[in-house]
């Protein structure tokens, strides 16, 4: 395939680079979205439209009808081109950054935790209900002591819709960020989501509040409610 220096020109600049990788992995995003993406602040759209218009005359990517942006079929040749050639076994740390900063970081980490929470408030919860429906006692050993009790079946079931609740918000959250994923995806980012989040300068922030979470997880497991 020739290429004309219109695209040479159009991809010898990051901020073009960083657009139209982004379009090839994610299909098709919006101005909003593409702008923050290329690392433009609200106030340099003026710079911004001037390198999505450099793609656009390329003929690298085009507008769609909803107003989205998207890759053309010479576009997606050009990135797999471009991948092909440049591919080489990246370090996980290139990897980690490299996702960081394509997506919304926030809005990840956001998801990751409110589907940790559901999944932990969810477990106790399930496992409390049915100890208390069948009558079953949960048994709990502290400081040598051995204490027997049936889990209240209210507080037991508010705890687990609590957990459902959470669970669901989390993976609409990450559904959004990744439209494509299927739902075992979304849960297999929780497993990454420590490591993603060990290179994330929002690390301390959230890093607190998973440590609050699992905190109140074993509180509810071993407090006798």
């Amino acid at each position: 395939m020739g290429v004309d220096e219109r695209v040479l020109r159009a991809l010898s600049n990051e901020y073009r680079k960083r657009i139209v990788e982004y379009l090839y992995d994610s299909g098709s995003a919006g101005y909003s979205e593409l702008m923050r993406v290329a690392g433009f602040n609200i106030g340099e759209s003026g710079r911004f439209s001037y390198h999505l218009k450099k793609l656009v005359d390329a003929g690298l990517i085009k507008q769609l009808s909803d107003g989205k942006y998207a890759l053309t079929s010479k576009g997606l040749r050009v990135v797999g081109i471009m991948r092909e050639e440049a591919y080489e076994s990246p370090s996980i740390v290139d990897t980690i950054e490299g996702f960081l900063e394509r997506i919304d970081q926030r809005r990840f980490v956001s998801g990751n935790l409110l589907v940790y929470s559901g999944l932990a408030f969810g477990v106790v919860g399930g496992l409390k209900t049915i100890l208390s429906l069948i009558g079953i006692p949960a048994k709990i050993e502290l400081l040598g002591n051995t204490i027997y009790y049936v889990p209240d079946l209210s507080i037991s079931l508010m705890i687990f819709v609590i957990g459902l609740v959470s669970l669901f918000i989390g993976i609409v959250i990450l559904k959004k960020l990744f439209p494509k994923a299927r739902l075992l995806e979304l849960l297999i980012y929780q497993k990454y989501s420590y490591l993603l989040l060990s290179r994330s300068s929002l690390l301390r922030k959230y890093f607190v509040v998973y440590v609050l979470v699992t905190i109140a997880w074993l509180l509810l497991l071993f407090i006798p409610v």
